[in-house]
């Protein structure tokens, strides 16, 4: 999933340029590192943890939860429409 985050980052304003960004995680502690913890985690992004199979990745503006959330069971090109469709190109 990595590969594909890369190449949304290759092809999209995707660091706050447009106040929208991708979120990447690969792993529970990566998750618990930037937001102290599961509870919180939920909390900003509204996502439910449980209801996820890691790696995961979200797109998001800032100020709100995730807006779009993809995990392991996502489809590659369910991922890269909703990019096209969120994101603003370099």
């Amino acid at each position: 999933m990595m590969e594909i985050v890369n190449e949304i980052r290759k092809k999209y304003r995707v660091d706050g340029e447009d106040e929208r960004y991708v979120e990447y995680y690969e792993t529970e502690e990566e998750i618990t590192e930037q937001f102290g913890d599961i509870e919180r985690f939920e909390e900003v992004t509204e996502i439910d943890f449980k209801s996820v199979v890691l790696p995961i990745l979200y797109f998001d503006r800032a100020g709100s939860g995730a807006d779009y959330l993809f995990d392991a069971n996502s489809e590659v090109e369910d991922i890269l429409k909703a990019a096209e469709d969120y994101f603003n190109r370099k």
